[in-house]
């Protein structure tokens, strides 16, 4: 018996994600200006619905550790870095309400999701994301070049990307300094 309503409990959580999941994809397509009100039906949907699951059970270990706090930190860091401080410091507060959540109705794998977070941020600069994720089309960065990466995530703070940031840096504060002055 016992046995039986474990059973149902799981089950009954799968749906429930399922449903979350879908409504994620509906929401982000839906902020699309070429798709302002998605068909759950359509191909593009349901392809991009198929993605997100097969990033959800995706078995590939991750190439960070399992700390959610650290992966917070990296997402936070990356807002700051590309000039959105507001949504860094926005970011930074419902992380810390999300993380401080504990107990029924809560997040059990917390750093799992912040990884999806993470992986859909990353996928924004890929070219071929807008295939994938429509919503998500971001520029190539500059630094890249026509250099193709073949999954390589460059972690090391190389000359390039020091100038890269520092040039991201000094046109926030020249168009902030501009505002100021009018």
């Amino acid at each position: 018996m016992k046995n039986e309503e474990e059973r149902v409990m799981e089950e009954d959580d799968q749906q429930k994600a399922s449903d979350l999941v879908h409504e994620l994809v509906l929401r982000l397509l839906s902020q699309n200006p070429q798709t302002p009100d998605p068909d759950p039906t359509s191909p593009t949907f349901l392809k991009t619905l198929r993605y997100a699951h097969r990033i959800l059970r995706s078995r590939l270990t991750p190439s960070v550790s399992p700390d959610a706090a650290a992966i917070a930190e990296s997402l936070k860091r990356r807002l700051a870095t590309h000039g959105k401080s507001s949504d860094a410091l926005a970011f930074a507060d419902l992380y810390a309400k999300f993380a401080s959540k504990t107990g029924p109705g809560s997040v059990n794998n917390k750093w799992s999701l912040l990884y999806l977070l993470r992986i859909v941020s990353e996928d924004r600069h890929k070219l071929d994301s807008p295939l994938l994720l429509p919503n998500l089309n971001a520029a190539v960065s500059s630094s890249l070049g026509n250099k193709k990466t073949n999954g390589v995530l460059l972690v090391t703070k190389d000359p390039e990307n020091l100038r890269d940031v520092a040039f991201r840096e000094c046109v926030v504060r020249l168009s902030r300094d501009r505002w100021k002055v009018r």
